[in-house]
């Protein structure tokens, strides 16, 4: 019962923390990219799309088209610099949901997804409905050694992943995942990804991908900046 109250408060907080950053990433974003601007874009395009399907005079299509041009390149450039300014506030908390998993370090139980041959392990493990292998690292004494990579008791307490490919290993070091790079697709997982990582808040459908608290931070990331865009919207409005 302890527990459970315990794991709905660490996910209470992740949620409150990820609220906190989409309200953040709205609001940086909307500084740099206020809405006259967006408005005044969206205005031009149809008319100087407009100027190029029915001017005869080929000067004046080459002027509607180099305005359209300039219209798009300045507002795609300043969207673009102003969601990476955006993200730096989730990104930088993100991080702070980490000190909420001294239950997941301390967690004896461990998930390899896929099921992949496994050496250094004394005893059979366990296999999950979902095709992971669970395994007990207080039994693993020298340590599980996965794809040549030999991992003891400590590392087995942080999440890992097996990736192959440049784009897959930053997705998951983004993810604060510990990656170890592979030289091609792992033949037994069945995938390009092999995760290991204590089984702790593994309720969440995306385990063990995303955890319960990952799962919640990037929900209230989600209704945080939603709702930042309702309240301002309604502040427009409502403004005289």
């Amino acid at each position: 019962m302890i527990v459970r109250v315990t794991s709905s408060i660490f996910i209470g907080v992740s949620l409150a923390v990820g609220v906190g950053a989409g309200w953040a990433f709205h609001l940086v974003w909307r500084t740099m990219l206020p809405r006259a601007r967006s408005r005044v874009f969206w205005q031009a395009v149809p008319v100087h799309a407009s100027g190029m399907l029915h001017c005869a005079d080929p000067d004046d299509v080459l002027r509607h088209y180099g305005a359209l041009m300039k219209h798009a390149g300045a507002f795609a450039a300043r969207n673009t610099l102003a969601v990476f300014a955006a993200i730096l506030p989730v990104a930088a908390l993100f991080p702070l949901s980490d000190v909420l998993y001294s239950e997941e370090r301390h967690a004896p139980i461990v998930e390899v997804r896929p099921a992949t041959p496994l050496s250094g392990i004394p005893a059979p493990v366990a296999r999950t409905p979902e095709g992971g292998l669970l395994v007990d690292r207080r039994e693993v004494a020298e340590g599980l050694r996965l794809f040549g990579t030999t991992l003891d008791g400590k590392a087995l307490a942080s999440k890992r992943a097996f990736c192959s490919g440049m784009l897959a290993c930053l997705g998951y070091e983004l993810m604060l995942f510990e990656t170890h790079r592979l030289h091609a697709s792992p033949p037994e997982g069945g995938g390009s990804t092999v995760v290991v990582r204590p089984r702790a808040f593994a309720s969440s459908p995306f385990w063990p991908y995303l955890d319960d608290l990952e799962l919640a931070f990037f929900a209230g990331t989600i209704a945080g900046g939603i709702a930042a865009g309702w309240r301002s919207s309604r502040t427009r409005r409502a403004a005289p």
